[in-house]
């Protein structure tokens, strides 16, 4: 899941050193997150796209080999798929969207308590409100149904 198909970046040359260059930016942007959570909870997010940076396949890589793989993976399919890995360091996850002839789109690292991609939206929130008191209201229906067919025989 991590290694980036030869069709992400354009260059296909060795190490241009972004992958280390980045890591001070990561743990900035982590340390900053780290203070806003003394003080409550934080669902704002920092995002590092690298397909705007002038990175290699191999750095991209190398920058993965760095980071590690942390606990959570996660498949997401909405308008595409995405590949969401936390890596080693807590707070830190790497954000991959594809389309639909599995290109990768956006390469991300991002520096959040949980990636927005992974957080339901509030109106898929209201809608499953709506959706799970259907599904009570149709199986206590049934229910009733049920019971008087039993009663009748």
């Amino acid at each position: 899941m991590t290694k980036a198909p030869s069709s992400c970046h354009e260059n296909d040359v060795p190490l241009t050193g972004l992958s280390i260059a980045l890591l001070p930016e990561i743990i900035a942007h982590l340390q900053d997150l780290a203070e806003k959570l003394k003080k409550g909870p934080v669902f704002a997010q920092e995002i590092i796209s690298l397909r705007g940076l002038p990175m290699t396949r191999e750095d991209i890589e190398d920058l993965d080999k760095h980071l590690g793989h942390g606990e959570v993976n996660a498949k997401v399919e909405v308008a595409g798929n995405s590949d969401v890995w936390e890596t080693s360091y807590s707070g830190v996850w790497r954000v991959r969207h594809f389309g639909t002839d599995d290109r990768i789109l956006v390469d991300d690292i991002v520096i959040a308590v949980i990636p927005e991609i992974l957080m339901a939206h509030k109106d898929d929130i209201s809608a499953s409100v709506l959706r799970m008191n259907d599904t009570i209201l149709n199986l206590q229906q049934d229910g009733i149904a049920s019971n008087q067919t039993k009663s009748l025989d």
